[in-house]
């Protein structure tokens, strides 16, 4: 424990319990747990750290609450988490310059318009959200613009492409697989989740939970 912080720990415990004990008591207890504190090593936390904290904490619960897929929530977690650590305030002090800087600082250092759109997209659904909840009084996020991004066309796969796909499988399951993704258009993480129980072999179709906790029958 630094000094600074072990000064300030037992300067907020002798104000808690100073009007309830004698002073005799209060001086025998302080000196007591200033004996005792030298045996551990604590640091006072970092006020800007334990804000975002705080923040972030419900913003996750609330997603959370709302059904949100595990692969969102870890999203929100890592990408916001980096952001509020390298803005470096709290998070009811953040303006739109902090947010602009960041953004501009990661487009320096080489990532692409798509994933800082990305990100963007992430802080405005945070701030938003805290403003919505009035637990900030201002959203600086809401002059933060869209990035234009160049939209990349995706090409489906060649009857030449299924054919090796298929010849590259090495048992029944994986060919099944390819097949079905194939047939249905679905996603892997649409496939990932299918349950025995959703699956209609009599009438070749079956139920699928697709983004957004939305089914959808193929």
């Amino acid at each position: 424990m630094s000094i600074d912080a072990k000064i300030t720990l037992l300067n907020r415990i002798e104000s808690a319990v100073g009007s309830m004990l004698t002073v005799d008591d209060t001086n025998q207890i302080m000196a007591l747990l200033s004996d005792q504190l030298d045996g551990f090593n604590v640091e006072q936390s970092d006020p800007a750290d334990a804000d975002a904290d705080e923040c972030l904490a419900a913003f996750i619960a609330a997603k959370e609450i709302e059904g949100r897929s595990e692969k969102t929530i870890e999203r929100y977690k890592r990408a916001l988490g980096i952001v509020m650590k390298s803005v470096g305030v709290p998070t009811r002090q953040v303006t739109v310059f902090h947010l602009r800087k960041y953004l501009s600082d990661e487009k320096a250092r080489g990532l692409s318009d798509g994933t800082l759109e990305g990100i963007r997209q992430v802080i405005c659904a945070y701030f938003n959200w805290l403003r919505r909840e009035g637990l900030i009084d201002k959203n600086p996020a809401s002059n933060l613009g869209a990035i234009k991004c160049q939209k990349k066309l995706r090409k489906g796969f060649t009857d030449t492409d299924i054919e090796k796909l298929k010849i590259s499988c090495k048992n029944d399951r994986d060919r099944a697989i390819v097949l079905f993704l194939n047939a249905t258009g679905c996603r892997i993480s649409e496939v990932c989740s299918l349950d025995r129980k959703d699956v209609d072999l009599v009438n070749l179709r079956c139920k699928v939970l697709g983004k957004g906790n939305k089914e959808r029958t193929v």
